[in-house]
């Protein structure tokens, strides 16, 4: 059958549209010379201005580009499932989960996902627990510019990153020096039972805290049991006074980034 002018208008089009589909698949994975696929970001922190901050550091780096910014837990697992970032960074402080648990959860949904902490959070108490966890670096918020860019370069590589600080705090509790008593009173509670002593610090009694981790009173008042033996505290209002004191002495000044 001889070709007609429509005929070769549809072929022209098929083909121009294969084309097209096959360029775009190739600028995604960067298989273009000179062309490096840009890593996607997911921004998820509660605070306003630390993700502002973030964006401008970002824009200012070659290779990343922020597909998506949360506020909370579910909406960051909405999110990495949705938008399928290479890179999340990841404030401790969500509302609706506990930060590990989250961690274990986007690592679980997407075990590509590599997970930077950016937190107020004491590095000393949670930054072994988040790698264990899941997370490939952490940095405090009260570091300075270069060190979270350092981060931020060194996760998105998949290389682990801690501050100068906690990897000779490391170093050193591995080789059985420098540690005091109560950090390795804090040391030996579980992921929860850390999560319960700092609700108990901010006032919340066993149905409260029950309420916010999703769990039995029973459980709650077993977590306080425990948590009371471990840390060698008689009472609830031992405990109560410990948390507070715990608390207070290990969080860090203001954030620096902006």
């Amino acid at each position: 059958m001889p070709r007609t002018p429509l005929t070769r208008r549809v072929e022209l089009t098929l083909q121009m549209t294969l084309n097209y589909c096959i360029l775009t698949v190739m600028v995604q994975k960067g298989l273009l010379p000179g062309r490096t696929r840009k890593k996607k970001v997911l921004l998820a922190d509660p605070h306003p201005l630390t993700r502002q901050g973030l964006m401008t550091l970002l824009e200012d780096l070659p290779g990343f580009i922020v597909c998506a910014q949360t506020t909370d837990a579910r909406s960051t697992m909405a999110a990495v499932s949705s938008q399928k970032p290479d890179l999340a960074i990841v404030d401790l402080s969500l509302p609706d989960k506990p930060g590990i648990d989250l961690i274990e959860h986007l690592k679980t949904t997407r075990p590509t996902l590599r997970i930077l902490v950016l937190t107020m959070q004491d590095e000393v108490v949670y930054a072994e627990r988040t790698l264990k966890a899941g997370a490939t670096g952490y940095v405090m918020k009260t570091a300075d510019l270069p060190a979270i860019t350092a981060a931020i370069e060194s996760v998105s590589e998949d290389r682990v990153y801690l501050s100068p600080a906690m990897t000779e705090h490391t170093l050193r509790r591995l080789a059985g020096k420098g540690s005091t008593d109560e950090e390795t009173a804090i040391a030996s509670l579980s992921d929860r039972q850390l999560q319960v002593l700092r609700l108990v610090a901010e006032g919340l009694g066993p149905k409260a805290i029950a309420k916010r981790l999703h769990v039995a009173t029973k459980t709650v008042e077993t977590h306080r049991d425990h948590i009371r033996q471990k840390l060698g505290l008689k009472s609830a209002q031992e405990l109560r006074r410990y948390a507070i004191r715990w608390a207070r002495t290990s969080k860090p000044g203001p954030p620096t980034i902006r």
